[in-house]
C-alpha cells in the first residue's frame, strides 16, 4: 500500500515536518531555483525554506530555456564563484536586498549557472562557514559545503543581522535530520529489509502485467516558463503491454518548435498546427488510462510535466531508478541499457522519435518484470 503524503511539506504522513517549521518574517526576497531532478528527494531541504520564509519563491529550472526573471537592482546570486565576495565582508550599504540560491546536487548548480546567462549576469556572494554541515543524512562533497536551508539561513543573517529570528528557519531542517537519523537506527532499516526493498517496484511490473502502461512525451516550454504546468505537451504516447494498445495524440503548443526541432521529433508542423487542443487531449487520456493501472517511463520529467499539464494525479514508476535496483548501475540511457541487455525493442504505431523511445522503454519494462520473477526474494 502507498504511504500517505502530506502535501505540505510532501513527506509521509508518519514523518510530517509541517509542526517544526517555524514561520520567519525576513525582509530580504529570497527566490530558490531548484534542479528539475531535486523536486521529489526525500531530504530536499529547499522545501523547508521555502515553508519557513514569508518572502521566498521556489522556481524549476526545467530543461530548456528558461527566460530572464529580470530581477531588481540589488539581487546578488549566492554561488562560490571565482568573482564571488564573501557575504560576511559587505558594509550595510553593500548588502544584496534580494538573493538568488540555486538548489541541487554541486554538479547540478554548476550546470545550471552555465546554462542560464542571466544567473552569470548576476553578481555573486559567497559563504565562508566555521562549522561543518548539520546534514547528516546526505553526504556534502567538502566540509564546508552546506544545504540549501542552511545556506540560506546563514546568508539571511548575514543580510539581516538584526533579525533574531533567522535561525527559528533551521527547526524543520533539524526535525528533518532527528527523524532520519532515528529512523536508520530502527529495525526497519535492517539489512534485510533494505535488500528486499531492492526489487519491490519490478515485482510490481511481473505481478501486474495487464496493468502496466508504459508512457513516454514530448513537452516544449513557452517563453519565460518556470513550472511544469507551463510547459505544453506536445505529443503523448503510451502502450499497454498486455494487450498492445497504443495512445499517440499531439498537441496544440503556444510556440511552435524551430524547424530543427522539429526533424529531431519527427513531426510535421502541420500536424501540430492542426492537433488537439489541451480539453481534446486531457479527455482521449481519460478515455485510455484506467484507474489501476501501472504507470511507468524512463524519460520520468517529461512525462510527468505532460500529466501534471492534463491534470493527471497518478503516480509514475521510473523505469531509469528501477533499473538502477536490479542492476545497480542505471548510467546511460534507455537505448544504451537496451543495448546491454541484448533486448528487442516492439515496432509501435506511434509517430516520430516516440516510437523508437517508447518502445526501448517497453523493451526494458519486460525485462524488468522477467528479472523479478526469476530472482529470489530474501
Amino acid at each position: 500500500m502507498a504511504r500517505q503524503m502530506c502535501t505540505r511539506c510532501r513527506r509521509p504522513e508518519s514523518v510530517c515536518l509541517c509542526a517544526a517549521i517555524v514561520a520567519v518574517p525576513n525582509r530580504t526576497p529570497v527566490t530558490i531555483v531548484q534542479h528539475m531532478r531535486e523536486r521529489h528527494h526525500p531530504f530536499n531541504t529547499a522545501r523547508i525554506a521555502e515553508l519557513a520564509l514569508d518572502r521566498c519563491e521556489l522556481v524549476i529550472a526545467w530543461d530548456g530555456e528558461m527566460a530572464d526573471p529580470q530581477f531588481p537592482p540589488g539581487t546578488a546570486l549566492l554561488y562560490p564563484g571565482p568573482d564571488a565576495v564573501d557575504l560576511g565582508t559587505l558594509a550595510p550599504d553593500e548588502r544584496p536586498t534580494r538573493l538568488v540560491v540555486l538548489d541541487g546536487t554541486w554538479p547540478h548548480a554548476k550546470g545550471m549557472y552555465k546554462r542560464h546567462a542571466w544567473l552569470r549576469a548576476l553578481p555573486t556572494v559567497s559563504l565562508s562557514p566555521t562549522e561543518p554541515s548539520a546534514y547528516a543524512i546526505r553526504r556534502e562533497p567538502a566540509e564546508h559545503c552546506l544545504s540549501s536551508v542552511e545556506s540560506i539561513a546563514a546568508a539571511l543573517a548575514l543580510v539581516e543581522p538584526d533579525n533574531a529570528s533567522i535561525p527559528n528557519m533551521l527547526a524543520g531542517f533539524h526535525a528533518l535530520v532527528s527523524s532520519q537519523v532515528n529512523r536508520d537506527k530502527s529495525a526497519d532499516a535492517s539489512p534485510r529489509r533494505v535488500k528486499r526493498n531492492r526489487l519491490a517496484l519490478a515485482e510490481q511490473l511481473h505481478n501486474r502485467p495487464g496493468d502496466v502502461v508504459v508512457l513516454y512525451a514530448e513537452t516544449t516550454p513557452p517563453k519565460g516558463h518556470v513550472r511544469a504546468d507551463d510547459r505544453d505537451v506536445l505529443q503523448l504516447t503510451a502502450v499497454r503491454i498486455a494487450t498492445g494498445e497504443t495512445f499517440d495524440v499531439l498537441g496544440q503548443v503556444r510556440v511552435m518548435p524551430d524547424e530543427c526541432q522539429m526533424q529531431r521529433l519527427g513531426i510535421s508542423e502541420e500536424a501540430v498546427r492542426t492537433a488537439s487542443d489541451a480539453t481534446s487531449m486531457a479527455q482521449a487520456w481519460a478515455e485510455f488510462v484506467r484507474p489501476t493501472d501501472l504507470l511507468v517511463a524512463w524519460s520520468f520529467a517529461t512525462v510527468e510535466a505532460a500529466l501534471a499539464r492534463l491534470g493527471d494525479a497518478q503516480r509514475v514508476i521510473r523505469l531509469k531508478s528501477v533499473y538502477g535496483n536490479v542492476r545497480r548501475d542505471s548510467r546511460g540511457r534507455a537505448d544504451e541499457m537496451v543495448a546491454r541487455e541484448g533486448l528487442q525493442t516492439p515496432v509501435l504505431a506511434v509517430r516520430g522519435r516516440a516510437a523508437d523511445r517508447l518502445g526501448n522503454a517497453v523493451a526494458l519494462a519486460r525485462w524488468l518484470g522477467e528479472q523479478a520473477g526469476s530472482r529470489p526474494v530474501v
